[in-house]
């Protein structure tokens, strides 16, 4: 039986030493929460095929704030500690860090 939660590190971290480098706590959805997690993954897709970047931006943080359980690690530009709060995902996630969580998601929950 899988773990109520899993780890994530970005791929930008990995290179970084384990006690300084960024790690994001999702928690594991039952089969209803997952197709819900799959329809909205698809329409933050076409959000993004259609151009509207800072649409996706939200679509896809959307999902992160619902399936994120804390994170450790994670500092603003400046060097300094960012408590977690789901609500700040957007200011220190990339769109491409966002994308990496979705296709980490997609791949350890089978979506």
């Amino acid at each position: 039986m899988k773990q109520a939660t899993f780890e994530v590190s970005l791929a930008r971290h990995r290179q970084l030493a384990p006690d300084v480098r960024a790690v994001f706590v999702f928690r594991y959805f039952n089969r209803s929460r997952i197709n819900k997690v799959r329809k909205a993954a698809r329409a933050a897709e076409r959000v993004q095929a259609a151009g509207n970047y800072a649409g996706s931006i939200d679509e896809f943080a959307k999902i992160l704030r619902v399936a994120l359980v804390t994170w450790r690690n994670v500092v603003d530009v400046d060097g300094a500690p960012v408590p977690y709060d789901p609500d700040r995902i957007e200011d220190v996630c990339t769109i491409d860090d966002l994308q990496e969580f979705i296709s980490i998601a997609r791949q350890e929950l089978n979506i």
